[in-house]
């Protein structure tokens, strides 16, 4: 190719010269743009999650119509997804992270307070949840079974027994004392609840740069409920190293051997 007569050509049509000369411009911003998007998202998609990422695996379930024994069939699954070989714990909740969905509260000290001191991802979770996720138990206790309560979907509020938080919460509540013992107001359920216990990190759902949650990634409350839901929940399964793939092949024929009124 010959750029004599392509240059030529410019010099006699300067403004052509100048727009396409603009055009390149934009071009170029937008891919660098898009390019930093992407560089911020990997880069947050890569923070540890807190859980055993490489042993868990995550089942979306969701009963045909809605069934008045919700919560018995939920039990049920649960306990043949613990039988199952290679798996050591299981439970069902509402979000995971990394899924981009969830709930979110904020969390002060008193109930007075005009601005909540922090913000925090909400996940629902009875005493099989920080071994279903595989976390660290740093500070406190795990809950008691009589903390655990069936949570009829989202409408079905009611003040938890207790509260599980995140180191990085707890850092931000207490920053001078240990968090076990003490007392948060969650704002939506306009009630004073104790934390029984820190993880070490429990990554909130969204991964968005600079979207939702970027602000607080580490700030996570596991709130005593047996999630119980016509609408999909999720069941997390805790697997033992190298067992997933296994168990990803294993579970939903377990699941649909029990019950076929599910969506597959």
């Amino acid at each position: 190719m010959q750029f004599r007569p392509i240059i030529s050509a410019m010099r006699r049509n300067k403004v052509g010269a100048i727009l396409i000369a603009v055009q390149m411009a934009i071009t170029l911003a937008i891919l660098c743009n898009a390019l930093f998007i992407v560089q911020q998202r990997l880069a947050l998609s890569k923070r540890p999650t807190g859980a055993d990422e490489a042993n868990v695996v995550v089942l979306d379930n969701q009963w045909v119509g809605n069934p008045a024994d919700i919560a018995a069939r939920q039990q049920g699954d649960l306990a043949a997804l613990r039988s199952l070989p290679g798996v050591l714990d299981a439970f069902a909740t509402n979000s995971v992270p990394l899924t981009d969905g969830g709930s979110t509260t904020g969390i002060s000290l008193h109930p007075e307070q005009k601005s909540a001191t922090a913000l925090a991802a909400v996940y629902f979770g009875d005493e099989h949840a920080i071994a279903g996720w595989g976390l660290k138990l740093i500070a406190g206790r795990n809950f008691n079974s009589d903390e655990v309560v069936d949570k009829i979907g989202y409408t079905d509020i009611k003040p938890p027994a207790a509260i599980i938080i995140t180191k990085g919460l707890a850092n931000k509540l207490f920053p001078n004392g240990n968090a076990v013992g003490q007392s948060v107001y969650e704002e939506s359920l306009k009630g004073q609840i104790p934390v029984v216990g820190v993880v070490d990190r429990l990554q909130v759902p969204w991964v968005s740069a600079g979207g939702w949650g970027s602000k607080f990634n580490d700030n996570s409350t596991i709130q005593p409920f047996r999630f119980v839901s016509p609408y999909p929940t999720l069941y997390v399964v805790h697997t033992r190293p190298g067992q997933a793939a296994a168990v990803i092949q294993a579970a939903p024929k377990k699941l649909f051997d029990i019950s076929r009124a599910r969506h597959g």
